[in-house]
């Protein structure tokens, strides 16, 4: 036909080298997100799949509220009401607690052993006993449902631990999707209604079937969690699946990065009152429903603020609290939380904040020092609100952290 023009091998040439290129460049860099996604996976960036126990053991001993709760028969860690045992005050039957204490692993003292734990120093600073209800892992969300449930806390006093990352843990409804690997963390979450009211999600518990099925889509099951990878938010961890650099974007403009290119802790944006999550507006009326449940209770409630290591070393270089608007909020709702970072800091006077953490890490938790300064403060915040007569007893028990 006339006219008709059929390419030559040779015109072919440049169009096939220009696309042997363009598809050799594709998959290099699907290689190098696959590789770098499976990189960040190591560093808990990525989800996957909790190996540190057996889910049908964990269906067995799990709390249909709560999620998880204190020990089990046969632990020697708990006493007979619930609380962490107390080498001070030993029988928790026959003697009346002063305190008692809920909140997650800042208040039940992990790693320490017993005798170190927050609660212990702050009952022999009291020269009474102190219940320990706190339990690891747990959101501030957790630490109120406890209290709510615990009718037998016959304590006159009842403290509340706000650890500052907690923030994370009260807008998420499987642990996992923000710590990795916490070993199943299926926990119940608030969420605010219309009328600021509080409304219960409560904790989805999967058949060991349905379990392998949530793995790969747990956003499926809970699409409304601010956290669930490829849900409507995306807030959390991301699945790593093909495309590879979709996934890897996914992350690297996500809220953990952020924070990194910033230099502060990567919840200190959820305290932004604008924030897509409502975290902030969630964990102050968790808060505020605490103390208007323990007063109807007839007890004495008390809020206290708990910086981690990396809040502490964030003001020294900013002289800003990640959470000042927590505290404001707070104030504003007329709650006198008991702020323990200034004392702290003030307590170390000028000392590397590193001292007070278990390995010097600042990521981890306290070690013995560190919680002795805790129970000293917290004494204090005690002694400064009325809640118990002025004048310590400590100097009869040695000196804090000894």
């Amino acid at each position: 036909m006339k006219g008709l023009f059929l390419p030559t091998r040779k015109d072919l040439r440049p169009f096939l080298i220009r696309l042997a290129l363009f598809l050799l460049t594709l998959a290099s860099i699907e290689g190098i997100a696959f590789l770098g996604s499976h990189w960040l996976q190591a560093k808990s960036y990525f989800f996957y799949e909790p190996a540190s126990l057996s889910y049908d053991n964990f269906l067995r001993v799990r709390d249909p509220l709560l999620g998880w709760t204190a020990g089990h028969a046969g632990d020697m860690a708990w006493d007979r009401v619930g609380s962490r045992v107390i080498p001070a005050f030993p029988d928790s039957l026959e003697t009346q607690p002063l305190v008692s204490l809920y909140g997650d692993s800042w208040t039940w003292s992990w790693p320490v052993d017993a005798e170190h734990a927050y609660s212990n120093v702050l009952a022999v600073l009291l020269g009474n006993r102190v219940h320990n209800f706190g339990i690891c892992g747990y959101g501030t969300d957790q630490a109120y449902l406890r209290f709510a449930t615990n009718q037998a806390d016959t304590a006159p006093i009842v403290v509340l631990g706000v650890l500052s990352e907690n923030i994370l843990r009260n807008v998420c409804g499987f642990l996992d999707l923000i710590n990795p690997a916490s070993g199943y963390g299926l926990k119940p979450r608030f969420t605010l209604g219309p009328d600021r009211q509080l409304d219960l999600v409560n904790p989805i518990f999967p058949s060991s079937t349905e379990f392998q099925e949530f793995l790969k889509n747990p956003e499926y099951f809970s699409p409304d969690d601010y956290f669930a990878p490829n849900g409507r938010s995306a807030g959390g961890v991301a699945l790593i699946e093909f495309p590879y650099s979709r996934s890897l974007a996914r992350v690297v403009t996500g809220y953990r990065f952020r924070a990194a290119i910033q230099g502060r802790p990567r919840w200190a944006e959820f305290f932004n009152a604008d924030h897509p999550s409502g975290a902030l507006q969630v964990t102050a009326e968790i808060i505020s429903r605490f103390v208007e449940d323990a007063t109807i209770r007839g007890k004495n409630p008390m809020v206290v603020m708990i910086p981690t290591g990396e809040d502490l070393v964030y003001f020294r270089s900013h002289k800003k609290w990640t959470y000042r608007p927590l505290l404001d909020e707070l104030e504003a709702r007329g709650v006198d939380a008991c702020h323990i970072g200034p004392g702290i800091l003030s307590d170390l006077e000028g000392s590397p904040i590193a001292e007070l953490f278990t390995e010097g890490r600042l990521n981890e938790h306290p070690n013995a020092l560190g919680y002795a300064v805790q129970a000293k403060l917290v004494y204090q915040c005690l002694q400064e609100r009325g809640l118990i007569p002025t004048g310590s007893t400590r100097e009869s028990h040695g000196r804090i952290g000894s």
